[in-house]
């Protein structure tokens, strides 16, 4: 739990200084919050059971809808792969990001829940069929984006995710880097 409480302080430090040096235009964030979006970032998974961390890589697209001057609501999917403990999981998981953009900085609360899948690596070619394996796939968390330009911004978030019925829980921590169209 120390781990990523010091991760995230870092995380969170080093975007907070890049934010005040290299974003673009006062309001930016908020126009740059609405429309198509595509998100792609490595993963650092830490489990909540203490054992070795993981890692993978996710991808997200979405449509940021501006439902106020103060919030942009974006519905989306999120295709995420990792490899932990020897085990090999996906995730497919429809998601709504809440958006707060203030001048060039966005922070956001996201949420979702869709289809998992964990098994040994070895499994996934197809040597077993476990339906112990699949289930409800949850997560959610905060992040923080930095709106370099009119198409691309660079951000970090944290979340929880896991899926019912099996003991993947994992606390995850991603840089990404995001397109707008």
């Amino acid at each position: 739990m120390k781990r990523l409480r010091t991760l995230s302080s870092l995380l969170v430090g080093a975007l907070t200084i890049l934010a005040g040096k290299t974003a673009f235009a006062e309001g930016s964030a908020k126009s740059a919050a609405k429309g198509f979006h595509l998100e792609m970032g490595p993963q650092l998974l830490i489990p909540t059971d203490g054992g070795p961390m993981g890692g993978g890589l996710d991808v997200e697209a979405r449509y940021g809808i501006g439902i106020s001057d103060h919030f942009v609501i974006g519905p989306g999917a999120r295709a995420s792969g990792y490899i932990i403990s020897s085990q090999a999981v996906a995730l497919l998981t429809p998601v709504v990001r809440l958006s707060f953009p203030i001048g060039p900085v966005g922070p956001y609360l996201f949420g979702g829940g869709g289809f998992g899948f964990r098994g040994r690596l070895k499994d996934v070619v197809g040597e077993d069929d476990d339906y112990r394996n699949k289930g409800l796939a949850l997560l959610g968390g905060a992040g923080l984006m930095i709106h370099l330009g009119p198409i691309l911004g660079v951000g970090a978030e944290a979340s929880y995710e896991t899926i019912l019925k099996t003991d993947f829980k994992v606390f995850a921590l991603k840089p990404m880097i995001e397109f707008f169209f």
